[in-house]
């Protein structure tokens, strides 16, 4: 199955740590790191709903079509 791993950034591309990634129709879930990065094993391939929740930062929600490991950035806009 698919990994996603990526980073989480402010929009002046510092690291964001412990923002929530979830992919809540696949059950999956991870916490950046201080680096703001995350990895998600297994993801089930197909469209997937992709949030990233912190407590500074305005949500953030995209539908992303897996079909092979995938790497992303993440930029957040200050709430």
């Amino acid at each position: 199955m698919p990994y996603i791993t990526g980073h989480i950034t402010d929009s002046h591309n510092n690291p964001v740590e412990n923002a929530t990634i979830a992919l809540p129709s696949a059950g999956l879930f991870a916490l950046s790191n201080d680096t703001g990065f995350f990895e998600i094993p297994d993801v089930p391939p197909g469209i997937q709903r992709f949030n990233v929740v912190h407590r500074s930062f305005q949500k953030f929600v995209a539908d992303l079509m897996i079909v092979q490991d995938m790497e992303v950035t993440i930029d957040l806009d200050n709430n």
